[in-house]
């Protein structure tokens, strides 16, 4: 049986060398056929991306596209195909996946962009702040929010029922948690803003409640920064109470601001046991306020007049007044003592310091007595105060023109 096992044993080597052979071959040709599918693949990659995607051209049309409040990356993409600035969703959201960090950073608002770009690109530009078509809106120191109303319309194009309504909802516009007001009065904090422009599908109230909560949130950034509710509270009062003190301070000062700090104080010693006002504040832009609130052009005058005094309001700090003229007395039951129930304006940053850092004085009264440079004078006593009186008194009969400044006729 060896011997035949010796003869078989060629043959046995050729099988398994064509078996080999057979095995190698396939192998090169399975090889080949991974190597062909991985080309394969990658040639079709490239030109599946190149089909989701179009190729940068700087001298394309420009087209201003509108993102609104809650939009995710979905919805985002189909407002950019839909403008034919990216070429399609399903390429735009493979950039939104793959940088996704950056893109939930894009803000609601109106952007410059350019047709027919890369998926990088647009969202490249929607990230860029300066692709935001803005609107620039200025919220003067001092004013109430009815003199505020018609700076909102004129630069929105809202109309001035959809604002007024927005105001009397500060929990929706994000006020401060210690907030005790129902309207907004106070928070529109006096600056320059740039706001986005409406979108074109987008609701009045949802822009306008959009455009509000920006600038509560800048309100909030600079009290923040001042410590404002610590200092408040160390001061007794609330930070809503430092607040309506800010407000009023900003109504009262000139254009002098180290006036400040020394109203505040002025006003807080009114407000003390054994205060020679009984703890009214007895102030005229109260009064202004308690009768002109709901107005957009106030009369500007120096003195309020007897019927103004006698006003029936909370706001009113005086709660009695008798008239020098008739010598008759009116009483304002409504007031009594103390701050007026909410501001009475919005206090600007310089204001709202002041109001938590009041200067050290023993003042209870202070009258500006010369209504062209602003000088505020200061006392003590009530023979002081009236003697400041005296001399606004003269500076008013000086000229037709200076009396025209303190009684508006």
């Amino acid at each position: 049986m060896s011997p035949k096992r010796a003869i078989d044993a060629p043959g046995a080597f050729r099988w398994a060398r064509n078996i080999f052979a057979v095995v190698v071959s396939l192998a090169v040709i399975v090889g080949g056929g991974w190597f062909v599918a991985d080309q394969i693949g990658e040639k079709w990659a490239s030109f599946s991306a190149e089909s989701e995607d179009y190729t940068d051209d700087p001298t394309s049309e420009e087209v201003q596209v509108t993102i609104p409040e809650g939009a995710t990356g979905t919805s985002i993409a189909q407002i950019l195909v839909d403008a034919d600035v990216v070429k399609t969703k399903r390429g735009f959201i493979k950039e939104w996946t793959a940088r996704e960090s950056e893109a939930t950073k894009i803000q609601v608002g109106t952007y410059k962009l350019r047709k027919q770009l890369s998926n990088k690109t647009a969202l490249s530009m929607l990230l860029n702040p300066e692709n935001r078509v803005m609107n620039s809106l200025r919220l003067a120191d001092g004013k109430w929010l009815a003199q505020q109303v018609q700076t909102f319309v004129d630069k929105t194009g809202v109309p001035a029922e959809v604002w007024q309504a927005v105001f009397k909802d500060p929990e929706a516009v994000g006020v401060p948690d210690w907030n005790e007001g129902k309207t907004i009065e106070g928070y529109l904090f006096p600056d320059t803003y740039d706001i986005p422009l409406k979108g074109d599908d987008e609701k009045d109230e949802t822009y306008a409640k959009r455009v509000v909560k920006q600038i509560v949130s800048e309100f909030k950034t600079t009290v923040s920064k001042l410590d404002f509710a610590t200092k408040a509270k160390a001061l007794d009062m609330t930070p809503y109470q430092a607040l309506i003190l800010a407000s009023i301070i900003e109504k009262e000062t000139g254009p002098n601001d180290e006036d400040r700090p020394k109203i505040a104080r002025a006003i807080l010693n009114r407000m003390k046991p054994g205060s020679p006002t009984g703890g009214a504040l007895q102030l005229d832009s109260t009064v202004q306020y308690a009768n002109y609130r709901n107005d957009a052009n106030p009369p500007v005058q120096a003195y309020s007049e007897d019927a103004e005094l006698c006003k029936k309001s909370a706001y009113n700090t005086y709660p009695s007044y008798t008239s020098p003229t008739t010598g008759v007395t009116c009483v304002n039951p409504k007031y009594k003592g103390g701050f007026p129930p909410g501001p009475i304006a919005s206090p600007s940053e310089k204001s709202l310091e002041a109001a938590v850092n009041p200067a050290e004085g023993d003042w209870y009264y202070f009258m500006v007595v010369n209504l062209d440079t602003g000088e505020i004078a200061y006392a003590s006593t009530q023979a002081e105060h009236e003697a400041n009186n005296q001399k606004l008194q003269a500076w008013c009969a000086a000229s037709a023109e200076n009396h025209k400044k303190c009684f508006g006729n």
